[in-house]
């Protein structure tokens, strides 16, 4: 049984629960995309409905609970996210269904700023006593549709002048989407005891830098950073009050200012996605990027291209690029193959992002001539007039391959 499956990681833990064949319910909205589930009206708060625990063959045996209502109570309200949550463990315990998953997050303190890290805290607190309870803290989630959270850093990279960093730079601890999705599901249909509090994140990582990353292959462009004084946290508080500004800006910016590092035990520890790929494959990546990069310099690239190429892995295919052997031994070769890559959509993705790259790194390098000859300016044009001369013939050949 599944809640908050259109939320952003419900769809995710949807199609691996469907990838695995596994039956599921669920309670509330589902994806538009996604047809042949069964679906029971329930908001945040209501009871399970009775069609759940009907037919042996759907009987439910776990619950993963996702969803989360963002709007704050008003006055002496109850929180509906941290009542709604314990009626349904309670409802989960009168259908027999052992298992509960509650999806929480590294902003879950004592000392948090935000109003969200202290109801996750509250909710984590409720299912401490049930040996068949587990919250899973995850941290900054990255990849999928570019929604919630994920999707403002996006924005935040691609079109911001600049990175406001409220109180200074900021460890966060990235996890894959997919990676989210599959420990979720695992914790449900294990059958060993799983724990009751776990840590789903990855190493810590400087907030600035995996922007500043983020914005160098989506937007091909350098974001300077601007640090901005803790005030500012008081005056969004303000803002809110009168109505100025959006509550889930406020709730980003204090967990943001308040974020901690959480180190978890080995065995639940997730490595740093960054540098997830072994060294046969990073190896490969590494040759990839060198062909790919020189094809598209005319040169060959710097050590820094290479690196960020190789470690933009999050957002290129699994699979290491198949180089003839004429390219990897002439990297500039690779020109050639451009029209049968605008046929492969991966290997397209793959072009695309080596562009990027380049014009971000190297573009101001490239066009920098300041101090070089103009004859060896002239020779240089010349050479690269004569090879685009003698590659035109097998371009032409290689776009008329079928």
């Amino acid at each position: 049984m599944l809640t908050g499956a259109s939320g952003y990681l419900g769809p995710a833990v949807l199609a691996e629960l469907r990838r695995r064949e596994i039956d599921v319910i669920v309670l509330g909205r589902a994806p538009g995309w996604m047809s042949g589930v069964r679906q029971l009206p329930w908001r945040l708060g209501d009871a399970i409905p009775d069609e759940a625990a009907t037919g042996d063959s759907m009987r439910p045996t776990a619950m993963i609970h996702l969803a989360h209502r963002w709007q704050p109570p008003t006055g002496q309200e109850i929180d509906p996210n941290i009542e709604g949550t314990r009626r349904l463990r309670d409802h989960c315990g009168a259908l027999s269904i052992s298992r509960f998953i509650f999806a929480s997050s590294l902003s879950a303190s004592p000392h948090a700023l935000n109003h969200y890290g202290r109801t996750k805290l509250a909710i984590e607190a409720i299912l401490a006593a049930d040996e068949e309870s587990c919250a899973a803290r995850i941290g900054l989630v990255y990849g999928g549709a570019r929604r919630g959270q994920w999707g403002r850093l996006v924005a935040l990279a691609r079109s911001s002048p600049a990175l406001p960093l409220v109180g200074g730079d900021r460890l966060v601890q990235p996890i894959g989407l997919d990676e989210v999705a599959t420990l979720l599901v695992d914790l449900a249909v294990d059958t060993v005891k799983p724990p009751r509090l776990m840590v789903a994140a990855g190493s810590p990582v400087s907030f600035r830098a995996l922007v500043q990353h983020m914005a160098v292959v989506e937007a091909a462009r350098r974001l300077p950073s601007l640090r901005l004084p803790r005030l500012l946290v008081p005056l969004a508080r303000i803002a809110v009050h009168l109505g100025l500004a959006p509550r889930k800006q406020l709730e980003s910016l204090l967990g943001y200012v308040g974020l901690t590092v959480h180190r978890h035990e080995r065995e639940h520890a997730f490595s740093d996605p960054f540098a997830r790929l072994t060294s046969e494959r990073r190896r490969g990546r590494l040759q990839e990027a060198r062909c790919l990069l020189t094809a598209v310099l005319g040169r060959a690239p710097s050590t820094t291209s290479l690196k960020l190429y190789a470690r933009a892995h999050p957002y290129l295919p699994d699979d290491i690029l198949a180089l003839p052997l004429i390219c990897r031994l002439w990297p500039r070769t690779a020109s050639m193959l451009e029209p049968l890559c605008r046929r492969n959509g991966a290997t397209e993705q793959r072009l695309e992002i080596a562009v990027k790259i380049a014009e971000a790194c190297e573009g101001d390098a490239f066009f920098d001539r300041r101090g070089t000859s103009s004859v060896r300016v002239l020779l240089g044009l010349a050479l690269l007039g004569l090879s685009e001369a003698v590659l035109l013939l097998p371009r032409w050949i290689f776009s008329r391959a079928r």
